[in-house]
């Protein structure tokens, strides 16, 4: 898996930028088992793109995280 992410225009510090991508790789990780138990042999490709100006909290990513999952599990699970 491929996590480039981050704009260095948006977020100057790498520190900031690699935060995010461990955010992002995180709640991806813990919330994937919500697709996994629907989907028998079906190949998706997901792209996560966090598109603020500031720092994400965790709980923010997660909700929204879970939120994108439950989504693609209505319609295509």
């Amino acid at each position: 898996m491929n996590w480039n992410c981050s704009k260095k225009k948006i977020f100057k510090k790498s520190v900031h930028r690699n935060r995010i991508k461990r955010l992002l790789r995180a709640c991806f990780l813990l919330n994937k088992l919500l697709l996994e138990k629907k989907m028998k042999k079906k190949i998706f490709f997901f792209i996560l793109i966090y598109n603020g100006g500031y720092l994400p909290k965790y709980q923010n990513i997660n909700q929204s995280v879970k939120k994108i999952f439950n989504k693609i599990k209505r319609y295509y699970c």
